[in-house]
């Protein structure tokens, strides 16, 4: 299955979420895409964001959105302020 993570290297918990993914060794299994390394890098992310339900809450309270990682077509995690769920995550990744 495809993982993607969308983050930003200018983001506590983005950054954060990158090193707990790290540690964990799951960090290699996921493509990483920075949205604030260049245009072409953040069209992908809002193209995701302005059209999937999921983040309407986001669009809605004016943020962002990053860390958001991405499991094949379905399964997408957010808000991991109180800590990204490894366990999840790598069940995901086994899928």
């Amino acid at each position: 299955m495809k993982s993607i993570v969308y983050y930003s290297s200018h983001c506590t918990e983005s950054m954060e979420a990158k090193k707990v993914l790290e540690e964990a060794g799951l960090a290699p299994k996921m493509e990483w895409v920075d949205v604030t390394s260049g245009m072409d890098p953040l069209r992908r992310f809002l193209k995701l964001r302005d059209e999937h339900e999921f983040f309407q809450d986001a669009r809605k309270n004016d943020r962002v959105g990053v860390p958001t990682l991405v499991f094949g077509d379905n399964e997408i995690l957010m808000d991991v302020e109180d800590g990204v769920p490894v366990e999840k995550v790598r069940e995901l990744l086994e899928k």
